[in-house]
């Protein structure tokens, strides 16, 4: 599904005024929360990377496809239109160094990315839609209950202000660039690097990368390439997943070995390329992806256990990457003995105001950083009052029946 980023497929696609979709997002953002933390909880010494992600991938699929069972009304037609919803971002662990879309199969990959250990520093990435309407969340958390005020420390403090700032910065009538200023600005003050290539896309129903991106940092290199609008003003009815990746090295991605360090296992179909594959192994292959995942990356976990389509998934990926079918999220890394933080949260640009609806409130109590933010446009922009956490008074008690009944709340 292509994207021409224009201002009327803003309004089509993401009406936040109408209920229906937001409602869509708000449940979709309470599974993808809830499923961030059950994952958390499981990163424990001697867990599993590849265990966690399959178990926080079925807990979304299976939470999704619990609801809007009776699919939806289409003008013209007398039946009701199934509504395709499930993992819109499949989970990936990272362990230390590793950047991103780390997602073996279970109780596969090598040691040193998929055992998680005491003392690791680990991240967790997911996301899941309804309807296409899609919510994405990450956090980093150190799996120790010991003091931590060391590189790690810095790097996890230094995402997690990235993350505040954006939450304060992002609002109708800013330009993207003044987000990426607040990520520079952290990176610096905590003596850490952006990752390069790393970017917050917009989106749009059935689309989690739509044309406008807010950037890390301005520096690209030739492995990546870049295919998005970058520069571009906020305005209601957005829709941002916004992904920040900060390192204590370089913050130049390195790609995983997939024969030696772990396979890539997260697709992504090009609905723009068409191209009629030789094999009859490769041709089923793109078919069950045409029809379970034409639009969303996906895990090629799925296919590899179900007996009808096991045979077909190394060289249905082989044949459809190789001509641009689909698109490889290879893993990747920095240098060893690096370690990389990543903090994701969607926020929603509301007509009353934009709310962050996904993505945890605060860090581990025992992760202190020795260095605080210090750039004098960081500490102002933080010292703002995040979006929703000024609240009218109320003298009036609210029953239990009635908490938590706002639709739009702070996430803060």
């Amino acid at each position: 599904m292509s994207d021409s980023g224009s201002e009327a497929g803003d309004d089509i696609c993401n009406d936040l005024s109408d209920q229906t979709i937001v409602e869509k997002y708000m449940k979709a953002a309470e599974i993808c929360n809830f499923a961030l933390k059950q994952a958390l909880e499981r990163a424990v010494p001697g867990a599993d990377a590849g265990t966690i992600c399959k178990e926080a991938d079925t807990y979304m699929q299976d939470e999704c496809q619990k609801l809007y069972k009776n699919g939806k009304k289409v003008e013209g037609k007398e039946e009701r239109e199934p509504i395709k919803r499930g993992v819109a971002m499949p989970t990936c662990v990272c362990i230390n160094e590793v950047i991103g879309h780390y997602a073996p199969m279970p109780g596969e990959g090598v040691e040193l990315h998929s055992k998680i250990k005491d003392g690791d520093l680990v991240s967790v990435d997911l996301g899941c839609h309804l309807d296409g309407y899609i919510a994405q969340a990450a956090h980093t958390i150190m799996v120790t209950d010991d003091p931590v005020n060391d590189r790690r420390a810095d790097v996890i403090h230094a995402g997690w202000k990235c993350a505040e700032a954006a939450v304060r910065a992002i609002k109708p009538g800013v330009e993207g660039a003044e987000v990426t200023k607040m990520f520079g600005l952290s990176c610096e003050d905590y003596e850490c690097k952006a990752v390069v290539g790393a970017q917050s896309r917009q989106m749009k129903q059935h689309i989690i990368d739509a044309n406008r991106a807010i950037l890390m940092e301005n520096v690209f290199t030739d492995a990546l390439e870049f295919h998005a609008e970058e520069v571009f003003t906020f305005k209601e009815n957005m829709v941002f997943a916004v992904d920040v990746m900060v390192s204590t090295g370089e913050g130049k991605p390195i790609y995983l070995d997939n024969k030696k360090e772990c396979e890539t296992t997260i697709l992504k179909r090009d609905v723009e390329e068409q191209y009629a594959l030789k094999t009859t192994h490769a041709r089923h292959f793109l078919a069950h992806v045409n029809k379970e995942y034409p639009v969303l990356p996906f895990n090629i976990r799925g296919m590899r256990e179900d007996d009808e389509h096991k045979n077909c998934v190394a060289v249905g990926v082989s044949e459809s990457v190789r001509n641009g079918l689909c698109e490889a999220w290879e893993p990747t890394r920095d240098k060893h003995g690096t370690f990389v933080a990543q903090f994701k949260f969607t926020i929603c640009l509301f007509p009353h105001g934009p709310r962050k609806i996904t993505g945890l409130h605060q860090l581990q109590p025992n992760v202190k950083s020795n260095f605080a933010p210090k750039s004098e446009a960081l500490v102002e922009c933080l010292k703002q009052p995040a979006p929703g956490s000024k609240k009218k008074k109320n003298n009036k008690k609210k029953s239990p029946e009635q908490k938590g009944t706002n639709p739009y709340p702070s996430g803060q």
